[in-house]
């Protein structure tokens, strides 16, 4: 996959274009998890994660400031924030979401 500029892909989230959403994912999804793993060992946490940065960074994009930071050192800031949240609070396990999604998954398995 050809490497997409900083700029185009916050122009893209700032106007909430879903290709940008694609982009960002595509292009840092695998650094954001790894600095998440960091700080989280379970996976599946890890995971959950890793959802909740991108979609703090899609909402918060507005915040960022290309004077101050780059993106990446940016985004990794918001990532290591939810990775110490979800390490400590047990994340995962508090949200409707998520619970529903492991019902969901242990009906399919007995099946």
């Amino acid at each position: 996959m050809k490497k997409v500029s900083d700029r185009d892909i916050l122009e893209a989230i700032m106007r909430h274009d879903p290709q940008g959403a694609e982009l960002l994912y595509d292009q840092y999804a695998p650094i954001l998890f790894k600095i998440i793993c960091c700080s989280v060992s379970n996976q599946e946490e890890a995971a959950f994660a890793l959802e909740k940065t991108m979609l703090k960074i899609w909402v918060d994009i507005k915040q960022y400031d290309l004077q101050k930071d780059r993106l990446l050192i940016w985004m990794a800031g918001t990532a290591r924030k939810i990775a110490k949240k979800v390490a400590n609070d047990g994340c995962i396990r508090n949200d409707p979401f998520s619970q529903n999604r492991q019902k969901t998954k242990d009906s399919t398995n007995n099946k």
